[in-house]
């Protein structure tokens, strides 16, 4: 859900001995997907949306979503047809930004306008990030909720799921194209990004967090 080009998915296909199905609301990704996998007979994209499966219940062993559901704007809606499309014991995959991120944090202590200035200057993002180019149309917002593990874990829990396994993403690097271009300061956030894991709050930290959770 959510497959973009269709890279994750085309992956396991060839791994695995499985069908499956890539879904977005952008079609200039969903038409690079479909011409990437044109040599596999065991791979399908369509145009849907994460709030409305176009599929029947209880088909699917699992479920992948990748940075998804802090676009939509019911992201309980979001997980009832994950769970209704599901088999029993199915599997859910989840990856989100973390709310309370430290990078998140201090981010929001920085006036909006000086944030936004410095976010193009240091990162070379543009100014006008509230509306994703390809999905204009649909009017995608980038970012409507972001939640924390506990959050994002209570909401399954209510919605039918047990969460299995919860791991931290990547620190979130404050100077991405500097990282970049100097080998010392990226192999030095790769050794603190280590360290960091071995905290017992590693988790909170990160810029994004994944959930596994299995359907009850």
């Amino acid at each position: 859900m959510g497959c973009g080009p269709g890279t994750d998915l085309q992956y396991i296909l060839k791994h695995r001995q499985v069908s499956g199905f890539g879904m977005d609301l952008s079609i200039s990704h969903l038409k690079s997907a479909a011409a990437a996998a044109s040599s596999l007979e065991n791979c399908f994209f369509l145009l849907a949306s994460a709030l409305e499966l176009p599929f029947a219940s209880g088909v699917f062993d699992m479920v992948i979503s990748s940075e998804v559901i802090e676009h939509l704007p019911d992201a309980r809606l979001f997980v009832k047809e994950v769970n209704r499309v599901l088999k029993k014991n199915g599997v859910l995959i989840l990856t989100t930004p973390n709310r309370y991120s430290y990078f998140t944090l201090i981010s929001k202590v920085i006036p909006v306008r000086v944030r936004k200035k410095v976010g193009k200057f240091i990162r070379g993002i543009p100014q006008h990030m509230d509306i994703d180019k390809d999905t204009a149309d649909f009017n995608v917002i980038r970012h409507i909720h972001e939640f924390s593990p506990f959050e994002l874990r209570t909401l399954l829990a209510k919605e039918g799921f047990a969460a299995k396994k919860i791991k931290g993403g990547l620190l979130a690097i404050p100077w991405v194209s500097l990282f970049c271009r100097v080998p010392f300061l990226r192999n030095f956030w790769a050794l603190l990004d280590r360290v960091v894991d071995e905290l017992p709050f590693s988790v909170c930290l990160k810029a994004n967090f994944m959930i596994s959770a299995r359907k009850t």
